[in-house]
């Protein structure tokens, strides 16, 4: 009986596990441009700052991204693929494979730090963010917290 409904636990877990929706999310704080444009000018301005809604797969992460602005991508659709370049808690540092987006997490203090390259035909830059890393379950209790207000 106690193997039974150990079993039986287990498959509940595993299949809420596989279902559960992403493992962490981090959510935006502020962020800042750094462009520099053709005409030789250089300008320091806000951006937009992004939430991400991220699943790890062994050396892989999945993200899909949201904006404060409005521009969003749904959650689960369209991830972007990262690779986990360290993973030595508490640092957690992730990013595109050409380099053009870095994501460093402190695990122990819940900060993040997010850097991407910025490239068009009238300028080059770099747009850096800070951010707040939580777990599904903080997150939830947060969303919770919320909703009794």
């Amino acid at each position: 009986m106690f193997i039974r409904i150990t079993l039986s636990l287990l498959l509940v877990l595993f299949n809420s596990a596989s279902f559960a929706g992403p493992d962490f999310f981090i959510l935006p704080n502020q962020c800042k441009l750094l462009l520099a444009k053709n005409n030789g000018e250089l300008s320091l301005l806000p951006g937009d700052p992004p939430s991400y809604a991220c699943t790890r797969k062994e050396k892989t992460m999945f993200c899909t991204v949201g904006y404060t602005s409005g521009r969003t991508t749904a959650y689960g659709t369209n991830a972007e693929e990262f690779a986990i370049l360290v993973d030595s808690p508490p640092i957690l540092l992730f990013g595109s494979g050409n380099g053009a987006t870095l994501f460093y997490i402190n695990l122990e203090n819940r900060q993040v730090g997010i850097s991407a390259r910025l490239i068009s035909d009238s300028y080059i830059g770099n747009k850096v963010c800070t951010a707040l890393y939580t777990t599904k379950i903080e997150s939830d209790l947060m969303r919770n917290q919320r909703k009794k207000r």
